[in-house]
């Protein structure tokens, strides 16, 4: 060990000739770009060891961050000296105090500060002769070189704050460990541990109560492990310091015993010092190198502005922190932490501890891969970028030639204008059965060569429903054609032109026009059947009678009254065989309210109600419910409907409503009896509880002499010529019944202010027979 010794004092001694020879400066300057010679106010900072150790590391970062020195640079200028004092014997101390003394001649500092008690001594010793007349700031100097200093004008001193650290610590290990018996504080066996054992008694004397303590104090590694590893129940220990063993070994305390001792020990173990957070310690009230490095630049400042050492000593604040990782590793529980401790560690797995050199490593692996795969990418991306080119040339034909199949395959003609009508593409196949000729002879061309002197109307930015127009084909045939336009736009909206399907209907209107025709010969057929089989009742009473009057049988008076009951019969169903007929004819047409019709036709109803049917009519207040129409005939409407549901109801219990109210149709509706188109209407609804109709009943309700009723009660035209009146009037009927849940007719007719022009029906002039039988049928009783 001695041999060691010797030759690590040579060859300090050896460097620091060098240093002299060269004229090489040791102090590694913290200023900024440029020269310290720049600098107007320059720090020295003396430490002891001679390696940059955790707390040397923390207390320099700290200083040199200090803001307000910070803050003045480059007008300040900061150097770190590393002494080794402890390895280099006399003779190093001696070069070490020549090498300084050179540079303070060359580049003489301001403020001078010393770290610890080495540094401390050292500069307490030599300070005179290398720095004559500076002023020194002496931190954490040790008790008796603190002592030595009083009285000196030249310095200030900051002390430690270990025994107020130590006492805090212990007291934090009562709250966190539970049933705590005995705290163990661990010391090594050289100077600097027997310094902090003295603290550590010094803070133990203080406490007021406690746990006992026990000073573990120059024992061997190997015996601290024994003991640590097998603790009696109820103790914690504090490792305050380990610098030194018996057996004369030199340890940092940190990096050398902390590991070691965490590897056996079943005894939680504190520390007082905040290196030791994060390495594995509980923690506790420790004394913090950053918190010392920015009190030591507040007060190095502070030296410099007044020229002396003359100024109040400070204490560093003390760190509370515990390390929950570390917690939970000694069986402890985070929840005893006291309010407003540091966590450090919290919740986190411990492989996160390593996160950021898994990271690293990652990166690292990652790049090496991306420059091997790098190469190969570059190499193959021009392949692929011509395979993907050509699958992509490939594809676009093929689906070329399908969106050309596809359209050649529809029937109708399809044209392609530009925005100002002009025939730019057309379909060849369907154009060609649509039209008879070639599309080349149309393109180029405007629209309204399509056409019979007409042209499209203007599609507009939205799609245009089926329209019927006629078409000029091949040999200039005309026919009838049914179109619908849409507007090609792009993803800009900007308007590229328009698409037109054109249909050929000739045939669909020639069968649909067949289809009428019979229909209505089958309606024909239907009333002259009803009317014959009508008038052949009325004829048998009227003969019947004028038999039993020839034959003098029974009171003629009563024959003449049968005979005239069915002249009147007879009358009444002419009567209203001609109001059908001359439904469509021209009448007085105005004005209507139907919400007041509804009103004056509820009281002629109410009359003809039996008692156990109730009658509710409700108008929506406020509304406007006028519509254009015949007033009587809209009223024979509303009687006609509430007699229906008077006879479905019959004699039970029952209710008739009556509702009239102004709707909004958005867009174009089917009903159950015709097309709503958008607007408004005013609506009539009329409801009853009978027996309601079944879906065959439904579909021949409208059909004129058709009814439910028995001999003699009905016609068998009222239902019809509601029909007839309601689809004069621009209006369409929606039917809704069920078995056994009655029915409901709900009447819809233009309001005034959006009133629709009576339309103009083929047919009328045949007694509106045409009109009637027309369209869907939906209910019935």
């Amino acid at each position: 060990m001695g041999s060691v010794t010797e030759s690590l004092r040579a060859a300090i001694g050896v460097m620091v000739a060098a240093w002299l020879l060269l004229g090489a400066t040791v102090p590694a300057w913290a200023a900024t770009p440029g020269s310290a010679a720049d600098a107007r106010l320059r720090i020295g900072v003396l430490f002891g060891s001679g390696d940059v150790g955790v707390w040397p590391q923390q207390f320099s970062e700290a200083f040199l961050r200090h803001p307000p020195l910070r803050d003045r640079q480059p007008a300040v200028a900061v150097s770190m000296e590393f002494l080794a004092l402890m390895q280099g014997g006399a003779e190093g101390r001696d070069n070490m105090v020549r090498l300084l003394r050179y540079q303070q001649q060359s580049d003489p500092l301001d403020v001078v500060v010393a770290v610890q008690g080495p540094a401390s001594r050292f500069l307490l010793e030599h300070g005179d002769s290398i720095y004559p007349g500076v002023p020194r700031l002496y931190v954490i100097p040790g008790r008796q070189v603190r002592a030595e200093l009083d009285g000196r004008a030249d310095s200030a001193v900051l002390p430690t704050a270990i025994v107020d650290a130590i006492g805090g610590t212990v007291r934090a290990m009562a709250d966190l460990v539970p049933d705590l018996e005995r705290v163990w504080i661990i010391t090594g066996s050289q100077v600097m541990d027997r310094i902090y054992l003295d603290h550590a008694r010094a803070a133990v004397a203080g406490l007021d109560a406690g746990p006992a303590v026990e000073f573990l104090h120059g024992l061997s590694l190997d015996e601290l492990s024994a003991r640590l590893a097998r603790p009696p129940p109820g103790t914690a220990a504090l490792l305050l310091t380990y610098e030194g063993d018996p057996a004369g070994g030199i340890y940092r305390t940190v990096p050398d015993v902390l590991p070691r001792l965490l590897d056996v020990s079943a005894a939680p173990l504190f520390a007082a010092y905040d290196s030791m957070l994060g390495a594995g310690a509980v923690g506790g009230v420790m004394t913090s190198a950053r918190a010392y490095g920015d009190q030591a630049a507040r007060m190095a400042l502070a030296i410099a502005a007044r020229g002396d050492g003359l100024v109040p000593a400070g204490t560093p604040s003390l760190r509370t922190a515990f390390d929950v990782a570390a917690l939970r590793h000694f069986g402890l529980s985070p929840e005893r932490i006291p309010d407003g401790a540091e966590r450090i560690n919290d919740a986190a797995p411990g492989y996160l501890n390593y996160l950021w050199e898994f990271v690293l490593a990652l990166v690292v692996i990652v790049l090496q891969l991306a420059l091997i795969v790098t190469l190969w990418r570059l190499l193959r991306q021009r392949q692929r970028a011509e395979q993907a080119l050509t699958a992509r040339s490939a594809e676009l034909s093929r689906q070329k030639t399908l969106f050309e199949s596809v359209i050649n395959s529809i029937p109708d003609a399809i044209v392609v204008t530009d925005v100002d009508s002009v025939i730019i593409a057309t379909n060849a196949q369907g154009f060609r059965n649509t039209f008879g000729y070639e599309p080349a002879r149309i393109v180029g061309r405007d629209t309204r060569a399509l056409t019979v002197g007409a042209r499209f109307p203007v599609v507009g930015a939205t799609s245009t429903r089926a329209r019927v127009l006629d078409f000029l084909g091949e040999g200039e045939r005309r026919f009838p054609g049914e179109w619908a336009g849409t507007p090609v736009l792009t993803d800009d909206e900007e308007h590229l032109g328009y698409v037109l399907v054109i249909r050929d209907v000739s045939a669909r209107l020639a069968a649909e026009e067949e289809r009428r025709q019979a229909h209505k010969m089958e309606a024909l057929g239907s009333l002259a059947g009803g009317i014959a089989h009508d008038f052949n009742n009325i004829l048998t009473v009227m003969l019947g009678n004028a038999e039993l009057i020839e034959s003098g049988i029974g009171d003629p008076r009563d024959s003449l009254r049968q005979i005239m009951r069915a002249g009147h019969r007879a009358r009444e169903l002419v009567g209203q065989i001609l109001a059908f007929s001359r439904r469509g004819a021209s009448q007085a047409m105005g004005r209507v309210d139907l919400g007041a019709l509804a009103d004056e036709s509820a009281s002629f109803l109410k009359t003809s109600l039996p008692s156990s049917v109730l009658l509710d009519v409700r108008v929506e207040p406020g509304a406007t419910l006028d519509v254009h129409g015949n007033e009587g005939q809209l009223q024979q409407v509303l009687m006609n409907l509430g007699a229906n549901a008077r006879d479905a109801i019959g004699p039970q219990p029952g209710r008739l409503s009556m509702r009239v109210e102004r709707r909004e149709v958005e867009r174009g509706t089917v009903v159950s009896h015709g097309i709503l188109q958008k607007g408004s209407y005013v609506c009539v609804e009329m409801a009853d509880t009978g027996p309601g109709m079944s879906l065959e009943l439904q579909q021949r309700v409208f059909d004129p002499f058709f009814t439910t009723k028995g001999p003699g009660e009905g016609t068998g035209m009222g239902l019809a010529l509601v029909y007839g009146i309601i689809q004069s009037h621009g209006g369409a009927i929606d039917l809704r019944s069920t078995p056994d849940h009655g029915s409901t007719f709900t009447l819809y007719l233009p309001a005034l202010d959006d009133a629709r022009p009576m339309p103009v029906r083929a047919g009328s002039g045949e007694g509106g027979l045409d009109s009637e039988v027309r369209g869907g049928r939906a209910a019935a009783r």
